[in-house]
Order: C-alpha cells, then sequence, then structure tokens
C-alpha cells in the first residue's frame, strides 16, 4: 500500500513532454509510480484542476528570517516552490553579535522592504555564530526545504564592528581573515555559498549603503581564497554593471583565487541609465527600483505578496535529495496551481511599472 497517492492532477514531469492526467504514488517519501489505477493508498490528495510537477527551487529568495516563524513559506509554497535559497544580496542575520542586530535589521528592511517591526518580533537571536544560526533554522519546522547562504554584509560588520559600516575604512589583514575563516566555517557547517553586493540599490532603511559596497579587492580575494581551500562552496555577486568590463575582471580574479562556482545578480532598472560607481552620496544615487526617493518612503508594497523567482525546476529523473555539507535541501514534488500572480505582484510586474529590487 502507498502511503500517498495524488489523484487526478495534471502532470508536467519536467521532461519536455505534454502534461497529461494521471495519479501519482508517494512511498517512503519517494514517488513510487506515476499513471492510473496505482493501488490503494493510506490517503488520498483529490488534484483534479491543479498541475504536479517537479519541486521548483527558488535560487533567490530573502526569507532569512521568516524562515524562522513561518513553517509554511506559503508565498512560494502555493507556486509549487519545495526549496528555497536565501542569504541573497549579502544581507541577511548571521554572523552577528547583539550590538549589530538593529543594524541587521534596518538593512534587510531597506533592501527588502521587509518591516522592522517584524522581524524584531520574530527573531529569536538563539545565535550569534552562522553554524547557530543554521542550528535555529533546523530546529524550526518547515513544509518545504531551505538553503542558506553566508552574507558579506553580516560577515563584514561581525569581522569589523562599527567601521564595518563606514565606507571609508579598509579591512585590515586580520579583519580580511577573520571573515575568511568565518565563511569557510559557515560553509563547512552548511551553508551553501558566499554572497556579496556591490549594487548602490542596496541600501539600510537609515539611507546608509550595505557594507559590502566598499569591500576591496584584497578582502574579497582573502575570503574567496578561504573558501577556496575548503574545496566547496559558490560565490554569488550582485552588481549594477555600470561598468561591466570591470565587473567581470573582478569577478574572473575571484574565480582565478577561489576555483569556485560563482552566480551574478542583474538588476534590471529599465529607464536608468548607468551612474558613475564613484558617486556615492545619496543625492547621486539612481532612484530605486521601487520608485522610492527617500529612506521614510511609501510601505504599501510591505504588505505585498513577495513573487518567488523561479528559476530552476527538478526533473524527475534527478529527484532526489541534494546536499550541502550534512544538510538536505530538496528533492520534493509539488502541487500548485496555474501560476497566477496576486493583485499586487501583477500590478508590479505590469510593463508601465518598475522592477522590484532582488
Amino acid at each position: 500500500m502507498h502511503d500517498l497517492v495524488i489523484s487526478g492532477a495534471t502532470v508536467v514531469d519536467g521532461s519536455g513532454r505534454p502534461g497529461e492526467t494521471a495519479d501519482v504514488a508517494i512511498a517512503d517519501g519517494r514517488i513510487a509510480a506515476i499513471g492510473k489505477g496505482l493501488g490503494p493508498a493510506r490517503r488520498v490528495v483529490r488534484a483534479d484542476g491543479l498541475l504536479a510537477t517537479p519541486g521548483w527551487v527558488d535560487i533567490h529568495s530573502h526569507y532569512d528570517g521568516q524562515a524562522l516563524w513561518d513553517p509554511l513559506l506559503e508565498t512560494s509554497a502555493a507556486h509549487g516552490v519545495t526549496t528555497v535559497v536565501m542569504g541573497n544580496c549579502g544581507v541577511g542575520f548571521a554572523p552577528v553579535r547583539a550590538s549589530e542586530r538593529a543594524f541587521t535589521i534596518a538593512l534587510m528592511e531597506g533592501v527588502e522592504d521587509i518591516p522592522a517591526a517584524v522581524l524584531e518580533q520574530g527573531l529569536g537571536w538563539q545565535w550569534q555564530t552562522f553554524p547557530e544560526y543554521l542550528d535555529a533554522l533546523e530546529a524550526a519546522p518547515h513544509a518545504i526545504d531551505v538553503v542558506a547562504q553566508i552574507p558579506h554584509a553580516a560577515l563584514r560588520v561581525f569581522a569589523m564592528g562599527a567601521r564595518g559600516i563606514d565606507h571609508a575604512e579598509v579591512a585590515t589583514d586580520d579583519e580580511i581573515a577573520t571573515m575568511g575563516r568565518l565563511a569557510a566555517e559557515a560553509i563547512d557547517a552548511g551553508a551553501v555559498g558566499f554572497t556579496t553586493s556591490r549594487s548602490k540599490n542596496h541600501v539600510a532603511s537609515d539611507g546608509r549603503l550595505t557594507p559590502s559596497f566598499s569591500a576591496g579587492l584584497p578582502e574579497l580575494l582573502g575570503i574567496a581564497a578561504a573558501i577556496g581551500r575548503l574545496g566547496k562552496g559558490v560565490f554569488e555577486f550582485n552588481l549594477d554593471n555600470t561598468d561591466v568590463d570591470a565587473d567581470l575582471a573582478l569577478m574572473r580574479r575571484v574565480c582565478e583565487v577561489g576555483r569556485r562556482p560563482l552566480s551574478v545578480a542583474l538588476l534590471q532598472r529599465p529607464g536608468h541609465r548607468p551612474i558613475p560607481i564613484a558617486a556615492s552620496s545619496p543625492a547621486s544615487r539612481p532612484p530605486r527600483a521601487t520608485g522610492s526617493t527617500s529612506a521614510a518612503r511609501s510601505r504599501r508594497d510591505r504588505r505585498a505578496c513577495f513573487s518567488p523567482s523561479v528559476a530552476a525546476s527538478i526533473p524527475c529523473a534527478l529527484r532526489r535529495p541534494i546536499k550541502s555539507s550534512n544538510r538536505a535541501v530538496g528533492g520534493r514534488a509539488a502541487i500548485s496551481r496555474p501560476l497566477s500572480a496576486c493583485p499586487s505582484c501583477a500590478a508590479e510586474s505590469s510593463p508601465s511599472s518598475a522592477a522590484r529590487p532582488t
């Protein structure tokens, strides 16, 4: 007898074949059979009119706080996402000391429009180090899988203190060594990688640029070398693309030193001309993609659904748990309605509206 049969869904299996109505049998947490007349099951879910697909992996999310108190992460799960990757854009909540918590909240509020009041109430702060943050994540119940990355902003402030937020300061050799050691420690404990931002669009709610914006080449290469010695983990850059050749040269150098894969997140800002990277005063920054012009901007979109940036699916043939260190982070199937956006998301994704930051 099967544990579960999903009955009557339109099965889209990731192979490229057209979808067809079929049943999906689950046994011991695995897909046992796909077809019709699959036999009895302890539980049957009627899925007429719904899609049964491989679980989608959302490679760019910001559930770093929400994953600690929300077991469903329904904004993603309702769209068929079964694995979310967090810690993007170099922002997150670990490593952190008590004196630095307020700034990590302000940075997440400014970058992702997640209300500080929600984060202040929801974050239990049962951690200081990144491995301790992973322990807190693991202790929280989750309906879908979560994947963490170590963010450069929190790491830099942890290593440098308040100097890490001051863009006139340069990390010392000892501080760079500390950042590299802690980044490697985080990845060894289960983080999938390290993320950084050099984007003017990433501004804390108090108006200060993200700490990683001014990180110099020695700092980036020091972190890359430490992760490279570990032999696992990936890099993610978020860039404004004001100087594509320089950006490519920087990323190429990081890859040469770290010998690890690297991805880059590109921010689309229709209608805005590139701003020289040297122009760092608040007055010279480009308008935020939300259309806001100050730290005291409208909070309308804070109540909106944060649509998942669904980017990759797992073909049925590869439906095995993905491992990062000792933490299982994937390998599920999904049932969802044909994709549709909530009114807020639909309005923001219309041709006349600006692209949201990621």
